[in-house]
């Protein structure tokens, strides 16, 4: 679920197991509108900075994940479908937004081979003409991950760096595929990530937090370990 603002009010967004988007108004929770993205298909969805982007992908799947302009969903109807476009990719298994580029998407998918894990940013745009709007998706970088390295958790930060979590391990690379630091401070697999502009928090099945903070001083962020709480939880 996502909540999301729009001119008309506020909107919860609901993806279901069935592989439909549900928009529902904010309190009373009244079905608006009902968008079938991927029949039969569990769906994962993502909200961008802005509001103004949806994200779904479907899980288990070879179908490429699809982007909806959220202004669309509320009013969509038997004539007049919301306004999305599909991915060029494949096999995707996660996704984040750039906190500082509200239309900037990293996305992590299986190569065209499907033997690769590998990370692409998009860059999202509209192009209005007389009577309808298209979304045109740009690729501003791609780059494979190590072989060794499954991502369960991913999220990004500024506009150039992406944060993965690989098993209990914690790796900074940029949009380009630069390793930045790799931190193997917990003990057994990292359940869950915060990420804001002034520190990461990380929680791992060993019951430990890890803090770690960022130095601005430098051209790029850098990640810096600073002290771990113990007795903490999987959250």
């Amino acid at each position: 679920m996502e909540a999301c603002d729009h001119p008309d009010g506020t909107f919860l967004l609901v993806a279901c197991a069935e592989g439909n988007l549900y928009v529902l108004t904010v309190p009373q929770l009244q079905v608006v509108s009902r968008v079938i993205t991927f029949p039969h298909l569990s769906v994962n969805l993502t909200c961008s900075p802005d509001q103004q982007w949806v994200f779904v992908s479907p899980q288990d799947s070879d179908s490429g994940p699809k982007v909806f302009h959220t202004q669309s969903l509320p009013h969509q109807s038997e004539d007049k479908s919301p306004v999305s476009t599909t991915f060029p990719i494949r096999q995707s298994s996660r996704a984040c937004w750039a906190p500082d580029e509200a239309a900037r998407l990293m996305v992590m998918h299986r190569d065209d081979r499907g033997t690769q894990l590998v990370v692409t940013t998009f860059e999202l745009k509209t192009k209005k003409s007389r009577d309808r709007v298209n979304i045109l998706v740009q690729q501003l970088a791609s780059f494979p991950l190590p072989d060794t390295m499954m991502p369960q958790l991913m999220q990004g930060h500024g506009s150039q760096v992406i944060l993965l979590a690989s098993g209990s391990e914690l790796v900074v690379f940029t949009i380009h595929g630069l390793q930045l630091v790799a931190f193997q401070d917990h003990q057994r697999p990292i359940t869950s990530m915060w990420v804001d502009l002034n520190r990461v928090i990380t929680s791992s099945l060993d019951l430990s937090l890890r803090v770690y903070l960022w130095n601005k001083e430098n051209k790029r962020p850098v990640l810096k370990s600073c002290y771990h709480l113990l007795e903490g939880s999987h959250r």
